[in-house]
């Protein structure tokens, strides 16, 4: 099965500084918000940079678009025409990616180049990785667009509206607040892009999108419940929901003095005893939801108002080994952890959950999650069912011939 790459809308699920002081990695003072992933070109530089860096070899891309006439037939997909701008483009767009990973490692003195092997086995430099996964993306491409025909797909008004303002914005963006079409599609010829390929990535983009949404709904919501308990229970899934009286001052990152932690414990073993009368489940997790609101210490319990579904290992050790000792809505004895007291109860699993956040701070449920899991496996599968056939004479260019 081939690695999705092109169109990598992967939700990232960002628990770090979220999900508070159940998370095995918090620390004892308030954490900032996480930060977004930083993509390779942002990497910042080592506080102890090599007096000399490693040469960092590019292509001479100028020299590898002039072998071939843009509107060249260099290959078909299931039939369809692919043309040399579009290959091509697709070898600019990665392999400048590449060159970028070259940059930052060469600010810590580690010289990687084209020749370098670019997987463990050592087998594949990255002069033909890049073009291999430009096959693939290419491949990939036909594959959205394949899908969304099998699935009666096409662009709305709204969509072709959203394309238009994505336009635009994106002149502004590189030709400045007073920039014209001419100046965009001056700007489009440095990257190796004609109005025709932007436009169609555009479309491409608008199509993925469309296509989830035709099969899965706009946040998964039409996955059966079944896969999406199925996923919880094959991974080792736990639903608990906790109460966090800490013992930790927020600011000095220290524990509180012997009496504040002797209160702490106190509130939370009246809080089990009150709980643990409540029979009625509807009562219970009201009652629970209510003390968590007035009385949680848990930075993150505005994240996970109804609890955190984890898996075994992300939690600290107290709190884990006490979640999993529980039956569906029974309520632990105080709990003592790095952080404070918890006071936890389990929950069933629910497919509907919250596991995660985007990184725009989007919540991610099980449905959705599963649901953007077996999109991407739709897509692959049908890339792999696609085939790329170059055209008679055409070779697949060796980037090591366009060094500079």
């Amino acid at each position: 099965m081939k690695k999705f790459v092109a169109f990598a809308i992967i939700l990232c699920l960002v628990f770090a500084g979220i999900v508070g002081f159940a998370l095995k990695d918090s620390f004892p003072a308030k954490q900032e918000e996480s930060p977004e992933p930083t993509e390779i070109s942002g990497t910042p530089a080592p506080e102890n940079q090599p007096e000399e860096l490693p040469e960092v070899k590019t292509i001479d891309y100028e020299a590898l678009y002039q072998s071939r006439d843009p509107k060249e037939v260099v290959g078909k997909i299931n039939g369809k025409d692919l043309l040399w701008q579009e290959y091509f483009y697709n070898i600019f767009s990665q392999t400048a990616q590449i060159e970028d990973y070259f940059s930052n490692m060469a600010m810590f003195g580690i010289a990687q180049d084209w020749e370098s092997p670019a997987d463990e086995s050592g087998k594949v430099n990255f002069a033909e990785f890049a073009i291999t996964t430009v096959e693939q993306n290419l491949l990939q491409s036909g594959a959205i667009k394949g899908l969304a025909e099998e699935n009666n797909v096409v662009l709305g008004q709204e969509q072709i509206k959203e394309m238009e303002e994505q336009r635009q914005n994106d002149i502004k963006l590189f030709c400045g607040e007073d920039g014209t079409e001419e100046e965009f599609e001056e700007y489009l010829k440095t990257i190796y892009l004609t109005p025709e390929l932007y436009e169609n990535m555009n479309r491409i983009n608008h199509l993925f999108q469309q296509s989830f949404i035709k099969i899965y709904g706009e946040k998964g919501e039409l996955l059966s419940d079944e896969k999406a308990l199925n996923f919880l229970n094959e991974n080792d899934y736990v639903y608990a929901n906790h109460i966090l009286l800490s013992t930790v001052n927020d600011e000095t990152g220290e524990d509180l003095d012997e009496a504040s932690i002797n209160e702490k414990k106190a509130k939370a073993e009246q809080m089990v005893s009150e709980l643990r009368e409540i029979k009625d489940k509807d009562e219970l997790l009201k009652r629970f939801g209510e003390l968590k609101k007035d009385f949680c210490e848990d930075y993150g319990k505005d994240s996970f108002p109804d609890g955190m579904t984890f898996t075994p290992g992300t939690m600290v050790p107290e709190f884990e080994q006490a979640a999993l000792s529980l039956k569906d809505y029974e309520i632990s004895d105080p709990v003592k952890s790095p952080f404070g007291y918890h006071v936890i109860i389990r929950l069933p699993l629910s497919p509907d959950s919250i596991i995660g956040y985007t990184q725009l701070g989007t919540p991610v449920s099980v449905r959705g999650n599963v649901a953007n899991i077996e999109y991407y496996d739709r897509i692959d599968k049908y890339a792999d069912q696609l085939t790329l056939e170059y055209s008679e004479g055409f070779e697949r260019p060796n980037l090591l011939d366009y060094i500079k």
